[in-house]
Parts: structure tokens; sequence; C-alpha cells
């Protein structure tokens, strides 16, 4: 029987860490190497052409009002528990290190995109999700050495929220999610659904739910790193309409990852 606790914990666990993206990044930044900090890398004139209206080209947010309140919350929580925690993360482990992290973290979750590309019917990209994460686990001394990518193997991200796209679910309203940052009713109830998938495939043969120590050092590391690769920051984007930039970047994003 599979045990209650271990749907539970990563339940919560996972959904922080995907949402996270969302938060940090609105989903769609790129990972980067230790951005500085304040760098402006999603500054408005960079991502928006000259001829495009923010505020005109609106998402579906008929909860704007609760919306706007969260994002301003999740600006705070970010700038006074997440960034510092960042910066001490980097401070205390050298990069290589660092990238030895991410990269078990990328394995892990490949669990995750092939069964989401079995349900997209993607069986080409499954096998090839499946064949990156077994070079890794073994060349790559259990996920370490990203091995894969140095073999030219292909490296994709799938999730719930995808899938559902994929088969003709619109995305529904907008949503911030408190502490977790901007989504969709779709995106946002599919990463229930991710959550389950990890904790089925991942957490309970590792017998992580056994121990107290190990599920606080599995979740802050999931949680930091996470935050530590994406570079934007909030307030930093040079638009006075960053609660729309971020709005429709991350549409816009989500609307990519489905076509493509």
């Amino acid at each position: 029987m599979i045990k209650t606790t271990s749907i539970r914990h990563l339940l919560s666990s996972v959904s922080i860490t995907a949402c996270l993206l969302l938060a940090a990044g609105c989903g769609t930044s790129p990972v980067v190497k230790d951005p500085p900090p304040n760098e402006a890398v999603f500054e408005y004139e960079r991502v928006v052409a000259d001829d495009v209206n923010v505020k005109a080209n609106a998402v579906y947010d008929p909860w704007e009002g609760f919306n706007r309140r969260m994002y301003r919350f999740n600006a705070g929580a970010d700038r006074w528990v997440l960034m510092p925690m960042v910066r001490t993360y980097r401070f205390i482990f050298p990069r290589p290190l660092r990238r030895g992290i991410s990269n078990v973290f990328d394995t892990i979750f490949g669990i995750r995109t092939f069964a989401n590309q079995i349900m997209q019917g993607r069986p080409v990209r499954a096998g090839q999700t499946v064949g990156r994460m077994g070079v890794n686990l073994t060349l790559g001394l259990v996920g370490l050495v990203d091995v894969a990518s140095k073999f030219g193997m292909p490296y994709h991200v799938e999730d719930f929220g995808q899938t559902l796209g994929v088969w003709g679910l619109g995305p529904g309203p907008y949503l911030v999610i408190p502490l977790l940052g901007p989504s969709s009713l779709r995106d946002g109830t599919g990463q229930i659904v991710d959550s389950v998938i990890i904790s089925l495939a991942f957490t309970g043969p590792t017998g992580i739910d056994d121990s107290l120590k190990a599920q606080l050092v599995y979740n802050g590391l999931l949680i930091v790193d996470t935050r530590s690769r994406i570079a934007f920051e909030y307030y930093q984007t040079g638009s006075p309409f960053e609660y729309e930039l971020v709005r429709l970047l991350m549409n816009t994003k989500r609307e990519l990852e489905i076509e493509k």
C-alpha cells in the first residue's frame, strides 16, 4: 500500500519547488550561472519589443485584485527569505558542487517528464528522457555529472499542466499562488499530479519519508537550488507595469511549451 505520508510530503515539497520556478521567474526564466545580485536580467527593454503594449495584451485575470496582493506578498518573501538563503547557499557551496546538486535534481525530475511524455503520446521523447536518466545515473555518478549533455542527448522538461494543454484544456484564469507564484488554474492543479508522480516513483523507495533529517535536507536543497538557478528579481524589470509584464511572459511561455 502507498504510504499516505509519502504522498502528502512530496505533494507539498514538489509543489513548492515547481511554483518557485514561477515565483522567481514567472516560469519563463532562462537558467543562468549565478546571476549578480540585482542585475536586471529581465529588463523591460530586453524582453518586450517596441511595438508591444503590455497592458493591451491582456491575459484572462478575473481575480486580479487577489493576484496583485499575492504578487506583492511573494516579492517580499523572495527578498527577505529566499534570496538570503540563496546568498548563503552560494557562499557555503562552491560552484562545482552546486552544479552537481542541480544535475541530481534535473535527473530526479526526469521521472515527471517521462510520465508526462507518455501521457502526451510522445514515445520518442520519452525514450530520450529515459536514456538520458540512465546515462547520468550510471556514468554520471548518480546524476552528479551531466554526462548525457556531453553526449548530445536531448533534454526535455514536461509537466502535467503541459499535458493538459496538449490535450486541449485551456489555462483558465490566471492565478498567483501565495508563496508559490504566477501560474494558472490548469497549471496549479497539474502540479498536484506531478507531485504524486514523483512521490510514487522516487520518494517511497528511497525511504526519505522515514527520516525527518532527510526530508529537511532534500526539501531545503531543492528549494534553494531552484531559486539559485533563476535570474529574475522582483521589481527589477524597469517597467511600471511589471505585474502585467510577468503575466504576459508566463502565459506566452506556457503556450509555446504546449505547441512545441
